[in-house]
């Protein structure tokens, strides 16, 4: 992966690239993600035992129910939080979330968790990713007031909730993260405006792709 800044649409077409022309399927791609943010995890917070998972719609939440299930495997205390009803968006991402069921990983509304993330050791933005709305919503922007009040390291998946990609403007409310996973680019919105002070630490990561999709 090079260090190249890309607009958001260019990480799109990389990721469909990707599974086009790297001869991956979609779900091995997902999985690739998902043991990347372990990794990163790990990496980053060695001693962590209990983490949190926000999910939102899109491929984003695919990830994050993917690294639940990694998580659980490797003897860590996960528990998703769930916003909306967007984990029936594709095939993988249903069947990611009803493997998180069958495994009885607790899937819960903010509603009734609130004080679940003051007692984490952290928390993966898995919200929306690239898939920035115009205005986060009313329920969104009170979850990500509750991860910023928190006080516990956040682990952001390609971009915080609320950032955008392109500008780094951030809608009315945006999660600060320590960390920040970039996985097919680094965007202009990381290192630009209130961006900048948004993603923490941003830590590229190693999903074994070929070279020749970013010559493409």
């Amino acid at each position: 992966m090079h260090n190249a800044i890309y607009h958001a649409a260019t990480i799109q077409q990389l990721r469909q690239l990707a599974t086009t022309q790297a001869d991956i399927t979609a779900e091995i791609l997902a999985q690739r993600v998902g043991r990347a943010i372990l990794a990163c995890l790990k990496q980053q917070w060695p001693e962590s035992q209990k983490i949190v998972i926000i999910c939102g719609d899109g491929d984003n939440s695919t990830y994050g129910y993917i690294t639940a299930l990694s998580a659980l495997e490797q003897g860590l205390a996960v528990q998703i939080w769930q916003i909306g009803q967007n984990h029936t968006t594709t095939p993988i991402t249903t069947q990611a979330y009803l493997a998180c069921q069958q495994a009885n990983i607790i899937i819960s509304d903010h509603d009734d968790a609130a004080n679940t993330l003051t007692t984490v050791d952290v928390i993966i933005d898995a919200i929306c990713g690239f898939g920035l709305p115009s205005t986060i919503a009313a329920k969104t922007a009170t979850i990500i007031q509750l991860i910023n009040d928190s006080h516990r390291p956040i682990l952001a998946i390609e971009l915080p909730a609320g950032v955008d990609a392109d500008t780094g403007n951030i809608a009315n409310i945006a999660v600060k993260a320590s960390v920040t996973l970039s996985l097919f680019g680094l965007t202009m919105g990381m290192m630009t405006n209130e961006g900048l002070d948004h993603v923490g630490q941003i830590v590229v990561a190693k999903l074994n792709l070929p070279e020749k999709l970013w010559c493409t």
